[in-house]
């Protein structure tokens, strides 16, 4: 286990070795023009209000010029080429960025909304409002379960739709509001042309690998495509074809997927790790720590994006606690730090305990608190 880790390490960053390199251009070229972003300013809030001439930099959380793709924040997430995205099984989970962005539903809000929020070129860790499942539109299937060249996109178990919201210049908004499949919105993918990213940012073996990776989201039958706005939602909208291309920031997407893994090991170093456990064995995931979306160093369990209700905690440094008392594993975990956690992922099918509480959708379970122990 600890090997096909270590591989996954080796994997992520033999591919982030490049997007470094790009990243770092695009830091000096800041530093260059005086552009970059401060750190000592505040940490932007999800639906904040910004103005598209704002002078306030520190403020303007919208895509920059200068950015293209970020590399996953875990190594257990792995970014999308766009030739294989119809490639990808029916059901996987992903996330969707634009630039430092990555698309959210905003589950405290009273009507779901699909948002967005600059995470990838800060610490703030990945939420479960994040992750999005693609899957296949009715009636579109395939013989090796893979997607095709269309998809819905689903957030816990709801579809995203667009919804047209009666607002002037507000026109077509995402929401996660679809009670069935049949009620989502079906999108598709627009790979970006590399030629479009002449004179950008780095040599052309660079720009063309970073091109690859690079789309814009439309709706089938439809010259609509995702768009973000500057009051923090996600919207739907006609562009001509000129204008879809890597220069327009507010379009130009990615995709990172969750690689399949039986089995994935965390490392934790913070005293909390962010998990509620079921009291009986085997001990199961029923929950995951709630943390604002814009907060730092997010608990490793949920700021990893790996963690998943229903997953089995199966070692603890190494050693195997199957079957081992909840008393005694706690003792074990609490004992040292960094602590290694092994987690065993239950097969599709397979029966999951109800949820005691998620991350940060605000909705609970039948479960009794006094039937899990947060770690």
């Amino acid at each position: 286990l600890k090997k096909e880790n270590q591989h996954l390490k080796a994997e992520q960053s033999a591919r982030g070795d490049l997007l470094n390199s790009i990243s770092r251009d695009h830091k000096q070229k800041q530093a260059q023009s005086g552009d970059g972003e401060s750190p000592a300013q505040g940490r932007p809030s999800v639906g904040r209000q910004i103005s598209e001439d704002s002078p306030d930099k520190s403020a303007k959380s919208a895509p920059s010029a200068t950015s293209w793709l970020y590399k996953p924040l875990s190594p257990f997430w792995q970014d999308v080429e766009c030739c294989m995205v119809p490639m990808l099984k029916d059901g996987t989970e992903v996330h969707i960025k634009l630039g430092p962005n990555v698309l959210m539903v905003d589950e405290n809000s009273k009507n779901q909304s699909v948002t967005w929020m600059p995470i990838m070129n800060k610490n703030y860790g990945y939420r479960r409002s994040m992750a999005l499942i693609l899957e296949r539109p009715p009636g579109n299937d395939t013989a090796d379960n893979s997607l095709g060249e269309s998809f819905t996109l689903r957030s816990g178990q709801r579809y995203l739709t667009v919804v047209r919201t009666g607002l002037v210049g507000h026109g077509l908004r995402l929401r996660a509001s679809g009670v069935s499949k049949d009620e989502a919105a079906v999108f598709t993918y627009m790979p970006l042309a590399e030629t479009s990213m002449q004179g950008g940012v780095g040599p052309g073996d660079e720009v063309g690998t970073v091109a690859e990776h690079l789309c814009a989201i439309r709706l089938a039958n439809d010259n609509k495509v995702l768009r973000l706005s500057t009051d923090g939602h996600v919207t739907m909208q006609a562009v001509q074809d000129g204008d879809v291309n890597i220069r327009n920031t507010r379009i130009t997407a990615s995709i990172e997927q969750l690689l399949a893994r039986s089995r994935y090991e965390i490392e934790v170093e913070q005293q909390q790790i962010g998990v509620l456990l079921s009291k009986d064995t085997p001990l199961r995931v029923v929950g995951l720590a709630s943390c604002p979306v814009n907060r730092a160093n997010a608990p490793p369990a949920l700021g990893s994006g790996r963690v998943h209700v229903g997953d089995v905690l199966s070692s603890v440094s190494g050693q195997d606690v199957r079957g081992v008392p909840c008393a005694d594993v706690l003792m074990m975990i609490s004992c040292k730090r960094p602590v290694t956690l092994g987690f065993t992922v239950p097969v599709p099918g397979e029966p999951v305990l109800p949820t005691a509480k998620s991350s940060d959708s605000g909705y609970l379970s039948p479960v009794k608190r006094s039937s899990v122990n947060s770690v």
